[in-house]
C-alpha cells in the first residue's frame, strides 16, 4: 500500500484530493488545523492528523503520529492554502502577512519537515499553486498572487535541487473549482465592493466581468484525476494546468504591455462614467 500525505485535508481541494486517494487504495494521512472539519472526514484508508502548517512544533507532532503507521511516504500534497481579495493599498498588511505564512511558508515547513520521509529518490512533493502563479497580475488579487508567484519560485528551485537526489517536484496550477474557498472569494469580493474608498467607479465597471469568472467553476473531479497523474506517471510533467481561466489566458498573449494597456483603458472608462454621473 502507497502512503501519502495532503495538508489542508479537511475541506475543499485537499478533501476532494484526499477521498480520491482513498478510493484507490492510497493510506492518507489527512492534515488540517480545523479538528471539527477533520472529524468529518470520514474514510477508509484515512487517518486524520491536526496539525497548524505554520507551527514547526505542531508538524513535528504530526510527524510523529505518521511514524506510528509507516516509516516512509510514496508523496506529500500540499493543498493547504488561503485566499483574501482586496487593493493593495487599502487590504490589512496581516491579510498578506496571513497569505504568505499559509501558501508560502506552510508549504516550505511541511517539505522540510516530511522530507526524511520519503521514498529515497522516488518520493514526489507536490505544491498547490495556482493559475495566478503563471498568469499576469490583475487587480485586486494582490495578496494571494504574490503568495502564489512566490510559491512557483520556490516549487522551480526546490525541483532543481531534488532533482539531483532523483526527487520529483510538480505544481498544479489550478483554476477556480466549486468549493467552500470559491463560496468566501464571492463573499470577499462583495465585502471588497463595499469597503473600498477609491475603487468604487472601477469595480461597478469590473463587476460583472469578475462576477462572470466567479460563476465559472469547474468539478474538483478534474484537479483530482490530474493530481494522480502527478503521482504515478513515471515522468510526470514539471507543472499540470487545470482548468485555468479562458479570459486570463488571453492576456498572455501580446504580453505585459497588453495587459497594463487594458487595465488602464478600463481604469479610464470607469473614472469618466463617474465624472459624467457626478454632473448628471
Amino acid at each position: 500500500m502507497k502512503h501519502i500525505l495532503v495538508t489542508g485535508a479537511a475541506g475543499g481541494l485537499g478533501r476532494s484530493v484526499s477521498l480520491a486517494f482513498a478510493r484507490q487504495g492510497y493510506k492518507v494521512f489527512a492534515l488540517d488545523v480545523n479538528l471539527e472539519a477533520l472529524q468529518d472526514l470520514t474514510a477508509d484508508r484515512i487517518i486524520t492528523i491536526q496539525a497548524d502548517i505554520t507551527e514547526t512544533d505542531s508538524l513535528m507532532l504530526a510527524k510523529e503520529q505518521v511514524l506510528t503507521h509507516t516509516k516512509g511516504l510514496d508523496a506529500i500534497i500540499n493543498m493547504a492554502g488561503v485566499f483574501t481579495m482586496h487593493s493593495l493599498i487599502e487590504i490589512d498588511p496581516a491579510l498578506i502577512e496571513k497569505a504568505l505564512s499559509v501558501n508560502l511558508m506552510g508549504t516550505v515547513m511541511v517539505n522540510q519537515i516530511f522530507f526524511g520521509l520519503l521514498t529515497s529518490g522516488e518520493g514526489r512533493i507536490i505544491n498547490c499553486s495556482s493559475e495566478v502563479g503563471r498568469f499576469p497580475a490583475i487587480p485586486f488579487n494582490g495578496a494571494y498572487t504574490i503568495s502564489k508567484k512566490a510559491l512557483e519560485a520556490y516549487n522551480d528551485t526546490l525541483r532543481r535541487e531534488l532533482g539531483f537526489l532523483g526527487y520529483k517536484v510538480i505544481k498544479m496550477q489550478c483554476g477556480s473549482f466549486r468549493t467552500a474557498m470559491h463560496t468566501k472569494t464571492v463573499e470577499q469580493f462583495n465585502y471588497f465592493k463595499e469597503t473600498t474608498k477609491i475603487y468604487g467607479p472601477t469595480l461597478r465597471l469590473l463587476a460583472p466581468i469578475l462576477e462572470w469568472e466567479l460563476k465559472h467553476v469547474n468539478d474538483t473531479k478534474y484537479l483530482d484525476r490530474a493530481i494522480t497523474k502527478a503521482v504515478e506517471a513515471t515522468r510526470p510533467k514539471k507543472a499540470y494546468r487545470v482548468k485555468n481561466s479562458l479570459l486570463l489566458s488571453l492576456l498572455t498573449i501580446f504580453g505585459e504591455r497588453f495587459s497594463d494597456l487594458v487595465f488602464m483603458v478600463l481604469g479610464k472608462v470607469a473614472n469618466k462614467r463617474t465624472s459624467k454621473a457626478i454632473e448628471k
